[in-house]
């Protein structure tokens, strides 16, 4: 199995596994029913896009570090809770997108993404804290918006090192002091 593809149906219930799908490269169920915790995609190395967007996923996000070729990340609009796992290795990533969760602590670096084009991690539910962390300068876009939940400083110089960003959206954000963008 390569692709799987099943948006926007009534499926319900847990997801079953995919990890003995090693040559899986397109996976995608947004807009589902489906709950319970994510399983693990580590075996799937030749994954290229995962998508799984408006359904009721919760619990800890399982490690994404081994799919070395994601290019399309999105996971929004779920209810997966605790901290954002690391994705700093991921060269490839060029589209992230985890608002809409109920993320907590600091944002995760990812610098190493040199890829990375789109950043989106808002949402009224998630309660990120701490510094938002330097993007690579291949970063077009930051989204932020509506994180209501969320406590942030910026680094003075974070917009002034992201040369090719094109959008910045960050409003409802409190910050803690000091702050200047």
């Amino acid at each position: 199995l390569s692709v799987f593809l099943c948006n926007s149906n009534q499926f319900n219930g847990d997801l079953p596994s995919f990890n003995n799908n090693i040559s899986l490269t397109n996976f995608q169920c947004s807009s589902n029913l489906f709950s319970g915790e994510l399983p693990s995609f580590s075996s799937c190395t030749q994954l290229v896009t995962f998508r799984i967007g408006n359904n009721q996923f919760n619990g800890s996000l399982p490690s994404f570090s081994t799919n070395t070729l994601l290019q399309t990340f999105n996971i929004s609009a779920n209810l997966f809770s605790s901290a954002l796992p690391s994705f700093n290795n991921l060269t490839n990533l060029v589209t992230f997108n985890c608002s809409y969760n109920k993320f907590s602590g600091n944002i995760p670096s990812f610098s190493g993404c040199t890829s990375l084009q789109n950043f989106t991690a808002g949402g009224t539910l998630n309660a990120w804290t701490g510094t938002v962390p330097y993007f690579p300068v291949s970063l077009l876009i930051l989204d932020i918006d509506g994180a209501s939940s969320a406590l942030l400083q910026f680094p003075t110089d974070l917009l002034s090192n992201l040369i090719n960003l094109t959008g910045f959206a960050c409003s409802g954000v409190k910050t803690s002091a000091p702050n200047t963008i």
